[in-house]
């Protein structure tokens, strides 16, 4: 049995009732016990704000933070917010997931599953038993800047080994892992992915965990099912930011050796 931990933003999903719902169940089914589900609030509406503070009073499970308007800091902040919060929870493993419903909720105890021994699970949709589904807003375009930001991360990030995704939005590393994170990288304000492009995030979390040189698993998943929200529209400046952000972040390691 593990002790788990989920970090997760949110902002204006109303459906989050259902969603904690269903990661209770699973945990529950496959024998692992959650500890808590942090929800890092942003840039939300006063109604889901207080709907998250009604849900934190009344089930011990959650924990609300309330981060307000994020001003010029991107969604970035929010993951960090949760996943550093995370890092003092009485918990074996983290997991971080956004609650759009971009991911199904089944896959979370397979990545648990793949752990023993390991510091780190990372999902991958890149295969042919792991799909981005072309619907809800995952566009051909968006497919395309996925796997753009795959191929650029590996070429350019100094990773260590390849990894068939670096931008899936779904993980989940063990504690100590993340304490060390944490340990070794910037203040949370600091990360490329807060002052750039909220999107990098998944990039830069996982090339940061891939620094500490850790022995990681992968897991094939399928994306897109049930999305509560539809995707950010493809815009064009989106490439020119990602290179903008991979180009600092590359910098950084280089900065570091």
């Amino acid at each position: 049995m593990m002790k788990v931990v989920l970090a997760v933003p949110v902002r204006n999903e109303y459906e989050i009732e259902e969603f904690i719902k269903g990661i209770e169940e699973v945990l529950q089914q496959s024998g692992n016990k959650l500890v808590r589900i942090i929800l890092a609030v942003n840039n939300s509406e006063q109604k889901f704000i207080d709907l998250i503070d009604k849900l934190a009073k009344h089930k011990k499970e959650v924990k609300a933070i309330q981060l307000g308007s994020l001003g010029d800091k991107t969604f970035a902040y929010a993951y960090l917010s949760a996943l550093k919060e995370a890092s003092v929870e009485d918990a074996d493993v983290v997991v971080e997931v956004d609650a759009g419903g971009s991911f199904s909720s089944k896959d979370i105890p397979r990545l648990i599953s793949l752990i023993d021994g390991k510091d780190a699970v990372f999902s991958n949709r890149f295969t042919h038993s792991g799909r981005l589904h072309n619907i809800y807003g995952h566009s051909l375009s968006r497919k395309a800047l996925s796997a753009f930001g795959t191929v650029s991360a590996n070429l350019l990030l100094r990773l260590g080994r390849y990894v068939p995704d670096m931008t899936s939005g779904l993980s989940a590393v063990r504690k100590d892992t993340l304490i060390e994170l944490f340990e070794n990288s910037p203040r949370l304000e600091n990360w490329v992915s807060v002052s750039t492009v909220g999107h990098f995030f998944q990039t830069e979390y996982r090339t940061r965990l891939l620094w500490l040189s850790p022995k990681i698993a992968i897991l094939n998943i399928s994306m897109g099912n049930g999305k509560v929200r539809k995707s950010q529209k493809f815009k064009p400046e989106m490439i020119t930011k990602s290179l903008k952000a991979l180009y600092l972040l590359a910098t950084t390691k280089k900065n570091t050796n």
